[in-house]
């Protein structure tokens, strides 16, 4: 029902806070406000925002045929050299409006010009401006009044949060109430859900068809042994390639920085792999032990592992609790050799060396002790445990493009999704005020990179996909990474994390760092029809529509 004509005005004015009242009164906006809910009301619109926009914009150079937020995403700002002045129906008092570009001091070809806000109430929060990457922190003025409008990403929902998600979470749900409860700032937070991407497709075949195998082969231990043992050579020899290409690599004495970093980061990450992989082989080993000799074996088993450890022979249980308190001792001491490391000091790169060897030790040596427990209850179940995912791996070479259901990589997203809100509710942090998904939004995404393609910004590789064209998107004007300035190419492991396990084939690209998006379907893939045939949207364009979608094209806030 809609208020009648007198009582409309003081119906949105009774419900209204306080503060927005003070606010409403201090800028003398009550005739405003209160004639324009008039009208609505005596003209009973069936699209009232569409009424207000048409109202609102009588009065503005431009009259938009369309309710009009903030303008397009490739269009100017108000106020900017070359645009006309736009009014937005969700602003009743006035349009958006910005002033002179402000040029970054450190690089004018890198960084792109900043229209700073004008229309914002300025409350004294000052923020590092990452756009122009100034030196000195600028006044935090929303677009509007005291509306803040935020996009966070929110998780990728294939696998259970860690450590790094609390982090982040926890890091921007407390900047979040310091702008609302310190500040009073009027905030509308948006999370969005990714649950389309590589990660979440492989996870949900591949434990899809680990529980088919399991099912069929329930009693059968020598062909689940087979089967595990093939699939460990099979890693195995992946990541030995993977260890001796990196090794290999040799960078150019002129090469960048950070292109130094990003490959001994690389290398490490391997490094890791490898010693994880090792504990698992190790554990597969201590289970066939078991399974092959019994009660004996078992017994055999753990004095070995005491030996290796330097403990007297005891309990399995007694043992266990030795290794943890070693293992703690040692990570405290290896956090400390990390803090004091000078790499020119071969002291003390000796020293950390040989923790990381010791963590390793002790790292097995638990693992060994944990497959024994496991083996003593059950082999069959023990091999499922300890080394189900190099299986499942193997399961989905073989029958990935079998998997053909939605539902089963829909409800997959949807277990790792209750799971992240139920951490983030035990972690105490605030509800969003709309959460998004990118399955909802596939329609509005396929739209959305049709006009990139028609701009010229874009194209259809051979396998149906379609890329960013980055050296016509730069050609035409527009800044690339505009918030994270990059001369040089995206590394192969960037690329790799955005692109996904399942991308295609890179021989496709015009540019090495184009990327996808949208991503051509193979069988054993989610996939929607499309302009470009069937498939899903990339990874990097889904944040750019689901916000757009909801938020529109300006936001204040975008953490990264």
């Amino acid at each position: 029902r809609r208020p009648t004509l007198p009582r409309a005005a003081a119906t949105l004015m009774a419900s209204t806070p306080s503060a927005s009242l003070a606010y409403i009164a201090e800028h003398g906006l009550e005739e405003k406000l209160t004639a324009l809910m008039n009208l609505v009301a005596a003209d009973q619109p069936a699209d009232p925002l569409r009424y207000l926009a048409e109202k609102l914009g009588a009065k503005a150079k431009k009259s938009p045929a369309a309710p009009v937020c903030p303008p397009a995403l490739d269009e100017p700002p108000p106020n900017a050299p070359g645009a006309e002045g736009m009014v937005c129906p969700c602003n009743l008092f006035g349009s958006l409006s910005y002033g002179e570009p402000i040029i970054s001091k450190k690089d004018k070809t890198e960084h792109p010009p900043w229209y700073p806000s004008q229309a914002g109430v300025d409350v004294g929060l000052r923020v590092h401006n990452t756009l122009t990457d100034q030196s000195d922190p600028v006044p935090f003025i929303p677009g509007r009044g005291r509306r803040v409008l935020w996009y966070t990403c929110g998780p990728t929902v294939y696998d259970a949060c860690h450590m790094g998600h609390a982090r982040a979470y926890l890091t921007f749900d407390i900047l979040r109430r310091i702008i609302e409860d310190y500040f009073r700032y009027e905030v509308l937070y948006q999370i969005n859900i990714t649950d389309i991407d590589d990660k979440i497709i492989l996870r949900a075949r591949r434990n899809k068809l680990l529980a088919d195998f399991k099912a069929e082969h329930a009693a059968d231990y020598a062909a689940v042994e087979s089967a595990v043992g093939a699939s460990l050579d099979a890693k195995g020899q992946k990541l030995d390639k993977k260890m001796a290409a990196l090794a290999a690599t040799e960078l150019p004495a002129d090469a960048p920085s950070r292109e130094r970093e990003m490959h001994e980061t690389e290398k490490a990450a391997a490094a890791l792999k490898k010693r994880q992989f090792d504990d698992i082989a190790a554990s597969v080993a201590t289970i066939r032990e078991v399974a092959a000799g019994g009660g004996g074996a078992a017994s055999s088993i753990l004095e070995a592992v005491c030996s290796d450890a330097g403990v007297a022979s005891t309990s399995a249980a007694a043992l266990e609790r030795e290794l943890v308190e070693q293992t703690v001792a040692l990570n405290e001491e290896l956090e400390a050799a990390r803090d004091a490391l000078d790499k020119s000091d071969a002291a003390k790169a000796k020293r950390l060396a040989e923790l990381t060897q010791q963590a390793a030790r002790l790292g097995s040596l638990l693992a060994r002790l944990k497959a024994l427990a496991a083996a003593s209850e059950s082999p069959i179940e023990a091999l499922f445990r300890f080394a189900g995912s190099e299986l499942g791996e193997t399961l989905d070479a073989e029958k990935g493009s079998t998997v053909t259901d939605h539902q089963i990589f829909n409800a997959h997203a949807r277990f790792w999704e209750k799971a992240y809100l139920d951490d983030m509710a035990a972690l105490g942090v605030k509800d969003p005020d709309v959460m998004t998904r990118v399955t909802e939004y596939v329609p509005q995404i396929i739209e959305f990179v049709q006009k990139i393609v028609d701009k010229g910004l874009a194209y259809k590789g051979g396998s149906g996909s379609v890329y960013l064209d980055i050296d016509a998107f730069k050609t035409q004007g527009h800044h690339y990474r505009k918030l994270s300035p990059f001369s040089g190419d995206t590394s192969a492991a960037d690329m790799a994390e955005g692109e996904g396990e399942l991308a295609g084939e890179a021989a496709e690209k015009k540019n090495p760092n184009d990327f996808a998006l949208w991503k051509s379907s193979k069988p054993g893939e989610p996939a929607w029809p499309s302009p470009w045939g069937t498939g899903r949207p990339g990874w990097h364009i889904e944040c750019s529509v689901v916000a757009g979608g909801i938020l529109r094209a300006h936001k204040e806030i975008h953490p990264r």
